[in-house]
């Protein structure tokens, strides 16, 4: 009986962890998504106040 609580807390510990890291993963995952949009889109701007300026001058 006194085993039984230990196993449950050590599969806890395991899962726990397991968790922290796919749920980090996916985090990351979705920041570099979301950046890589936000990079595309300032140069995408960036490009067009360029091009407006080159063919101003």
């Amino acid at each position: 009986m006194g085993r039984n609580p230990d196993k449950s807390g050590h599969q806890g510990e395991i899962k726990f962890p397991l968790d922290l890291i796919l749920s980090k993963e996916t985090n990351l995952s979705m920041a570099s998504i979301i950046s890589f949009i936000l990079i595309t889109d300032i140069s995408k701007r960036f490009g067009n106040q360029i091009q407006k300026k080159l063919i101003i001058t």
